[in-house]
């Protein structure tokens, strides 16, 4: 693939490879703004100005390699991290319903497999949006978590809107937060079990 770099406009554009070792820390303040503002346009315009179907590495090792998968993280990435700005001014609006399904779907598929094989639940979750026809189920098979788009007997049933679940799977919001059904222990042990 290409060579390490850090900036991910030149991940785009050159096919490189990310370093997360040596990644420089964001700036702080006012110039955080501006450099997200500058890292975010050239990203942007990055992947505008590539086919679509242009290989391009990615972290999980996704298949094929090609700018969607950016398209997607970025989106994901600046919708919960716009939530968490929200939050930390003690005013938030939901994530759209759309974008939540899809990020609910995102990292049940990809980061999960992050969680490692000792992640423990204590049991199975089903996740149902209440806004969406969208379900998953979230078990242990074969010595590992795995999530299925499907509705599902479960330990645990946990509902609620497609903004709520993506920020509960992501630990921005509690359990309790939702409408539980079942063993509420299951829901609560997702912050310590998955950690990402």
């Amino acid at each position: 693939m290409g060579r390490v770099h850090t900036s991910g406009a030149a991940v785009v554009r050159e096919r490189a490879k990310v370093d997360f070792d040596t990644l420089p820390p964001m700036p702080k303040g006012e110039e955080a703004i501006a450099a997200f503002d500058d890292r975010s346009g050239a990203l942007a315009d990055a992947l505008e100005a590539l086919p679509e179907d242009f290989p391009i590495w990615n972290w999980f090792g996704i298949e094929p390699p090609i700018p969607g998968f950016y398209h997607r993280r970025m989106a994901q990435e600046t919708a919960v991290h716009r939530w968490d700005a929200q939050a930390a001014a003690g005013t938030t609006a939901p994530i759209d319903t759309a974008l939540a399904v899809d990020g609910i779907d995102e990292l049940l598929r990809s980061f999960l497999s992050f969680a490692g094989a000792d992640a423990e639940l204590g049991g199975s979750i089903h996740l149902h949006a209440t806004d969406a026809d969208s379900e998953w189920l979230v078990r242990r098979e074969h010595g590992k978590l795995v999530a299925t788009p499907e509705h599902g007997k479960a330990d645990v049933a946990v509902r609620g809107t497609a903004s709520d679940l993506l920020l509960f799977i992501w630990n921005r919001v509690p359990a309790s937060a939702l409408d539980l059904a079942g063993d509420p222990a299951v829901a609560d042990h997702w912050k310590d079990a998955i950690k990402f």
